[in-house]
């Protein structure tokens, strides 16, 4: 069967009678002889979460009565009057009715019959529901982990952060062998208070977090006391509040502990400004570092260094660079050579010998290697690179009474260096390759008398190297994986005279290693994901002769591991995220195949697609890994797929797909020097448009014609660029739409047209357009005219190159119009009206192209709609009425006036409807249970509204991101009867 027709049979097919036995129709009951008698019926059970119609019905036989068959019938009421759905007869003490209507009561009951078929016992009749709501098998949907990361050893535990569902990412501690618990909620409920930089200072942990009031503040654990803020928090400007007051000291980064304190950079007085603060034990208040004679503070602070009892770091001021700073105390003092000449940008810093190493370059020459003395005198060690090359000498690091750091030359590229703090003891360890390119030594580790790294040869790719600082004493430990791929390795840190790390090979993809510095003392550990997939250890840190790290099994997501060397001892501590969420995005229709994005712990973030036999399977593993390639931007257009997704090889470039595995391709790399991330796809005369971005622009480009994957180009040959690519900022205010007969798009602050033999034409009436909406072949859309700060309704005619301003019925202007719903021949939107402060409901007629403002039954404007949904004469939104009160509102058949949906205000919620979704005449949405406050998918349908109820009676609770498509719900959700420990976020599908 094919998988389109399969799909149609799970979902819409009516199944024909299948029963233990024979049907014998609308055949009427035999009169009782022995009404005393009775038949014991047993609960009906629903057998399958996928086909839940499949209900079985079983009952007990009688004693004595001389039964052969058992005659079953069921009715159903329907328009109040009680009728008879089947009645067939049996042999078996069971039975599995299939004629059965989705979403209908039933009662049943049982006969027993002798030879002659008359009627010896019967049941009492017992009720039963049928649902159309059934749970869609999901391969690999395994376990999402907790990634746990920022492990800190202190008062004898384990501290770390890692996320759950119910609580976000919070801050654990492991405690010996017990189980790992999660210290305090700081930022209550799912939102994360994410903890960062966790750090000991005394008999102090230290971190940064963010409680969702007072915005992301120092906080700070004392030995058997719970989390809390460290000190009061500096109060907020008279009659303002926290929330949007940027507070002194605020959003701590850079922690550092130097004479028994702690310093970090924080928020300063000046708006943008990260100042130098210290904390000590003996303030309640965190202190502004400020210069050595003035009160100017340090300005945008680095990562710093405890050396000699004081805190060195980076820092700029007011009229200079980022130099070299001492602090003492509350003050800080700039440190310069003896020339006087100041420092750019020093880094790295590392105590050998009694004295400062550091990075750092000077105006005229490159970065290189310098030493601050005892007297606080920077001095440059060696110019390693002579003139204004810069060495770059970096991941210095003491092992054996020497000091190791990579750095650059022009003849011998980046290779492995040494110093025993003098210029002429200052040399190359080994030219491991040799000429200009360099090994590229990285993962600097001193462990047992030994520095271990990795580097990169022609022959042995990226492998385990160490060194005592001889030449002849630097050596591959072991080719792990053989030939020039090389193992990747990773994540290294000391542990038992030797290093673990992270390393791949091609019998186990990316596992845990150890290394005891010869070939036959490095081993892989153990096998923590088995066969060829990786298990990803990841943040690997020693605590005593404990390795604490992050990985995947393949079964309970990236989760708490820990080992002592051995393959024995090396598991999973906790799987304190047992949650399974698929994260289901996307729902979409290639052809004959359903597809969506989502997560699974075996693939990670990867499209998948709804299989003949009902599973959720994956697609293509675009990007092996458990984080994947995040599919994104779906858009369909003549059975073909396109997207946006990140390769193995190319970054977040344009990938189609037919629906099937190996009709998913890798379209173009329209960005070969970084991301394009193509988006806004429409189609347009059998082409597929897109913005992309290439270098610092963002173009037109479209796909699917003769020539292939192109930008547009205008009459004079020249790439469309319609605005400045900003990396990190997405693309403002850029829009994309099709109408019949030209494609509109904005480019830089106006609105230009394509005509349908390619050429562009620069529309006029209103400047920075947004919302733009096609009908037929005119243009709906917002925009501001010169000299106004606010975008009012245009309307832009078929064959005109000037748009005109539409006003309501009142003649008002409509400001900000947004959220263009088409339903029938009424185009629904919210604007402000001019004079207005809030946003109401308006609707734009095709008919007689008015626009009027929309009421509800007591003639009370509808404020600050949304949620819009609905089509061919039903209209369903979210707004507010004169009574204040929030709720959905429906319009039908092209009207003005709303009325509410009034039994959903009868609920006890606490919270609004949302996500209205609209399969014809019927409307689903999610309200908050009144129990337990967790988002409940209901259905209206007619006068009724009702809770969806799986196959086993209950609500599904934790309901988000529904898609409608081809008549069917699909929805994440939880259904009550599976929470607990083994709590499953599952993947559902439903229909009116």
């Amino acid at each position: 069967m094919a998988p389109s027709a399969r799909i149609v049979f799970l979902f819409l097919a009516s199944f024909g009678l299948i029963a233990c036995g024979s049907s014998e129709g609308s055949r009427q009951p035999q009169p009782i002889v022995d009404p005393v008698e009775t038949v014991s019926l047993e609960a009906p059970v629903h057998d399958s979460t996928l086909l839940n119609k499949e209900i079985l019905l079983a009952w007990k036989g009688t004693e004595n009565k001389n039964e052969t068959q058992w005659r079953v019938t069921i009715y159903t009421t329907h328009g109040g009057t009680k009728q008879t759905v089947m009645t067939l007869t049996t042999g078996a003490l069971s039975c599995r009715p299939l004629q059965l209507a989705d979403n209908r009561s039933y009662t049943w009951k049982v006969e027993a019959l002798d030879k002659e078929k008359e009627t010896v016992a019967v049941s009492d009749e017992w009720a039963f529901q049928t649902y159309p709501t059934r749970m869609l098998p999901f391969a690999g949907a395994l376990d999402q982990g907790s990634g746990p990361d920022e492990f800190t050893h202190f008062e004898g535990a384990v501290y770390f952060t890692a996320y759950s569902p119910e609580h976000g990412r919070e801050l654990w501690r492991k405690r010996g062998d017990a189980n790992a618990e999660r210290m305090t909620d700081i930022y209550l409920d799912d939102p994360s208070s994410a903890p960062e930089e966790l750090t000991v200072c005394g008999d102090r942990l230290y971190f940064s977090a963010n409680d969702g009031t007072k915005g992301r503040a120092l906080w700070v654990i004392l030995p058997d006391e719970e989390p809390g803020m460290a000190g009061s928090s500096v109060s907020p400007p008279v009659g303002e509040g926290e929330e949007n007051v940027v507070l002194p000291g605020r959003d701590p980064l850079m922690l550092t502990v130097a004479e028994g304190v702690l310093y970090f950079s924080g928020n300063g007085s000046e708006e943008g400004e990260k100042t130098l603060w210290r904390r000590g034990d003996d303030v309640s208040q965190p202190e502004e570092v400020v210069q050595d004679g003035s009160e100017d503070p340090l300005l945008f602070p680095g990562v710093g260094c405890e050396y000699g009892g004081r805190l060195f770091l980076s820092a700029e001021s007011q009229g200079t660079d980022r130099e070299l700073w001492r602090v003492d105390g509350l003050t800080a003092s700039i440190l310069t050579p003896a020339d006087g000449l100041g420092l750019s940008d020093p880094k790295g810093f590392t105590s050998y010998l009694g004295k400062l190493f550091f990075r750092a370059a000077r105006k005229g020459a490159g970065a290189e290697l310098w030493v601050v003395d005892e007297e606080g005198t920077p001095s440059l060690i060696k110019e390693i690179a002579a003139g204004k090359a810069p060495s770059d000498p970096g991941e210095l690091t003491v092992s054996d009474g020497l000091l190791f750091f990579v750095a650059y030359t022009l003849e011998h590229g980046r290779e492995l260096w040494k110093s025993d703090g003098t210029s002429g003891g200052t040399q190359r360890v080994k030219d491991i390759i040799v000429g200009e390119k360099g090994s590229q030594p990285r993962n600097l580790v001193a462990s047992g008398g030994w520095l271990y790294f990795s580097a990169a040869t022609e022959a042995e790719g990226r492998e385990l190297w160490k060194s005592d600082g001889s030449e002849a004493g630097t050596v591959l430990v072991r080719d792990l994986w053989p030939g020039a791929k090389g193992s990747s390795i990773q994540e290294m840190v000391s542990f038992d005279d030797g290093v673990m790390f992270r390393a791949e090979d091609d019998e186990a993809g990316k596992e845990l290693w150890f290394s005891g510095g010869e070939a036959n003392t490095t081993f892989r550990v153990k096998d923590i994901r088995a066969g060829e997939k990786s298990g990803y250890p990841d943040g690997l840190v020693t605590v005593g002769d404990t390795l604490w790290f992050r990985a995947d099994e393949g079964v309970g997501g990236v989760e708490l591991w820990q080992s002592d060397g051995t393959e024995e001892s090396t598991s999973q501590t906790d799987n304190i995220n047992t949650y399974t969420d698929p994260k289901v995005n996307g729902v979409i229709k290639v052809g004959d195949h359903v597809v969506m994005v989502a997560t699974s712990g075996e693939y990670g973030r990867e499209l998948f697609t709804l299989d003949s036999e009902g599973q959720l399977t994956v697609l293509v593993d675009i990007y092996p890994g458990y984080e994947g390639s995040d599919p994104d931007n779906l858009f369909v257009y003549r059975d073909q797929l396109y997207f946006v997704a990140q390769g193995e090889e190319k970054g977040r470039e344009l990938w189609v797909s037919n629906g099937t595995g190996d009709g998913t391709l890798f379209l173009a790399d329209v960005n070969p020097d970084g991301d394009s991330d193509p988006f806004q796809f429409t189609a347009f005369q059998s082409e597929v448009f897109f913005l992309a971005r290439v270098s610092s622009q963002w173009q037109l480009w479209k796909t699917g014609g003769d020539d292939g994957t192109v930008v547009v180009k205008d009459g004079e040959n020249n790439p469309v660029v319609v605005g400045v690519a900003v990396e990190g900022d997405g693309a403002p205010g850029q829009v994309l739409a099709a109408g019949e007969t030209r494609l509109f798009f904005r480019k830089g602050d106006a609105l230009w047209g394509m005509d349908t033999q390619g050429a562009l034409s620069h529309i006029t009436g209103g400047l920075k357009p947004l919302a733009l909406f096609p009908v037929a072949a005119s243009l709906l859309f917002a925009a501001e005219k010169e000299g106004a700060d606010s975008a009012t309704l245009h309307l832009l005619l078929s064959g005109e190159n000037q748009s005109v301003e539409l006003f309501d019925e009142t003649h008002r202007r409509l400001i900000d119009p947004q959220g263009f719903h088409r339903t029938g021949e009424m185009i629904y939107f919210s604007a402000k009206g001019e004079g207005d402060i809030q946003h109401a409901l308006f609707c734009y007629a095709l008919a007689d192209g008015l626009v009027r403002l929309c009421k509800d039954t007591g003639d009370n404007e509808l404020l600050d709609p949304d949620e819009f949904c609905g089509e061919e004469g039903n209209f369903w939104f979210m707004a507010s009425s004169k009574d204040g009160v929030r709720d959905i509102w429906q319009i039908s058949d092209g009207a003005v006036t709303a009325g509410r949906l009034s039994s959903v205000v009868s609920t006890e919620s606490s919270e609004t409807p949302k996500s209205l979704r609209s399969i014809g005449d019927a409307l689903y949405f999610i309200l908050a249970y009144p129990s337990t406050e967790e988002g409940r998918l209901y259905l209206s349908h007619g006068s009724s509204v009702e809770p969806v109820l799986d196959f086993t009676g209950n609500p599904l609770l934790k309901a988000k991101n529904p898609f409608v498509l081809d008549g069917f719900l699909f929805i994440t959700a939880l259904n009550s009867d599976v929470q607990g420990s083994s709590s499953v976020q599952g993947f559902w599908v439903t229909s009116p």
